[in-house]
């Protein structure tokens, strides 16, 4: 049975540093497979933003040379409406429709309030970018108290998301803005170089990627008809992001779902435009993938930790029969399965660390063990010693600890106790043993009993010592006639030696 708990014990004790260590492990290793899915996922929308950058720049660069050529139309078309105008200030009898397929551009007129009031296009008619376009606006009147002419590079259409370039002059009265639009999209190199159709199969490409927008100077995305209006905080995250030059990541709620929104500001070399120049590219993701990937991450951590758990449980099993038993063996006398003289020596070592406490040590040894050996045999002999052994350990108590120090020799280390407790335990076993002799009628003719020595330690004593002195009051008791207890008392030594 002592075997059996210390072979669970150690059962346990591997089990448990088992489990630490490979819990450990696996939780360092799935906290750096979640630090690199995320890194994984971060790096992707780096990777869409570098692309959309580039695509912006490269195009940018192939529109150089084509805008300079739109540009002086749009020089000269302008000064021959201003020219015009100088005729005919009436716009109600000019023919826009007309203007347009001579120029091949759309022609708008602006009022002082900044809307448009005649144009070839019926739906841009009533456009008012006071209301529509605050940032616009304000560069509108500049523009008008200029009285130059400004030509803006790649833009989109307020109403229609086109892609267009458009110029803006004031009339010498200041009371409109002349504008002409001249779309892009019907250029060969728009078709060559078309970064919408970049932007679109990069979202396709990255599924993580909800929307992928190249916003205009008034946060319109280019492609989009008709787009809504921005929420309050994305607005301020496009403006911060366009004014400071910066990106910007919020998180936000964008059809029904939480999203991130991250904002990245592109700057033209090659535009010149106040409002053309900068655009900003809006990043629309979810961390769906993200977090199905984590999660499967869990999932294979908590299978494995399972695995882990059931192999330890299998491998410290096996460990612990293995190294149990002999283990055990070391340290337990193998007839009566106490503790051996082996640990008798390191416990007493132990607790006589504690000066402060008393220790009492009570030596036991049987009286007429030897004819039990010889009129009954050595089966009869071993049976008393475990007998003994078992009455003693049970008068002790699981609160002492009960030790076979050899042959018929056994002793009870009592930690932090008195010498009434001392004595009362002597008197546990004596009784106990005499009771238990009862039923062994063989024994009992041979008057087999159990004297006891009883030593407490004092501050100096050493394991030795307090040994010696339990020894001798054990001599001293089978002196008197056995089957009694005798306490160690210094002044009473006795003279003659005591002999195994």
């Amino acid at each position: 049975m002592m075997a059996s708990n210390y072979r669970l014990k150690l059962f346990f004790v591997l089990l448990a540093f088992a489990i630490v260590v490979t819990f450990t492990i696996s939780t360092i290793d799935y906290l750096r497979s979640k630090q690199q899915a995320i890194a994984d996922n971060e790096f992707r929308v780096e990777q869409v933003t570098e692309t959309v950058n580039y695509a912006l720049k490269t195009i940018d660069k192939a529109y150089h040379y084509l805008v300079e050529e739109t540009a002086e139309k749009m020089q000269k078309y302008t000064y021959e409406l201003q020219e015009k105008y100088d005729k005919n200030t009436d716009f109600n009898t000019w023919n826009f429709q007309t203007l347009s397929e001579k120029m091949n551009m759309d022609v708008y007129i602006i009022d002082e309030g900044n809307k448009i009031i005649h144009s070839n296009v019926a739906d841009e008619i009533g456009l008012d970018f006071s209301e529509c376009c605050a940032s616009f606006d304000a560069i509108l009147k500049e523009r008008r108290a200029a009285g130059e002419l400004f030509i803006d590079g790649i833009d989109l259409d307020q109403q229609s998301g086109e892609v267009k370039k458009f110029s803006y002059m004031a009339t010498p009265d200041k009371k409109y803005m002349i504008e002409l639009g001249y779309s892009l999209e019907h250029e060969a190199l728009f078709q060559e170089f078309n970064f919408l159709t970049i932007v679109d199969e990069l979202a396709e490409e990255f599924s993580m990627i909800g929307e992928l927008h190249v916003l205009n100077f008034g946060g319109l995305p280019f492609g989009t008809e008709k787009s809504g209006s921005m929420s309050p905080e994305r607005r301020e995250a496009f403006e911060r992001a366009r004014e400071k030059n910066e990106t910007v990541q919020i998180e936000s709620n964008h059809n029904g779902k939480d999203v991130f929104i991250r904002y990245v500001p592109y700057q033209s070399e090659y535009d010149e435009g106040d409002n053309t120049k900068i655009k900003v590219v809006e990043i629309i993701y979810d961390q769906n993938n993200l977090n199905l990937l984590l999660h499967e991450n869990l999932k294979v951590y908590i299978v494995q930790l399972f695995i882990i758990l059931v192999v330890t449980i299998l491998v410290s099993s096996f460990i612990a029969n293995w190294f149990a038993t002999p283990v055990y063996m070391a340290f337990h006398d193998s007839l009566t399965k106490l503790k051996n003289r082996a640990a008798f020596d390191d416990y007493m070592e132990e607790v006589l660390l504690d000066r402060d406490e008393t220790t009492a040590l009570l030596m036991m040894d049987l009286d007429n063990f030897k004819l039990v050996n010889d009129y009954l045999g050595h089966g009869k002999g071993d049976h008393l010693l475990q007998l003994i052994a078992q009455t003693i350990k049970t008068a002790a108590g699981n609160e002492y600890e009960t030790f076979r120090l050899g042959g018929d020799e056994f002793a009870i280390i009592m930690p932090s106790c008195t010498e009434a407790d001392a004595v009362h335990a002597a008197e546990r076993v004596i009784v106990s043993l005499k009771g238990a002799l009862k039923e062994e009628r063989e024994m009992s003719l041979l008057s087999v009993s159990v004297s006891v020595g009883i030593a407490l330690s004092e501050a100096a004593d050493s394991s030795a010592s307090l040994f010696k002195k339990a020894d001798i009051a054990l001599y001293e008791s089978k002196e008197k006639g056995k089957n009694q207890y005798q306490v160690y008392d210094d002044g009473a030594e006795p003279t003659i030696p005591f002999m195994e």
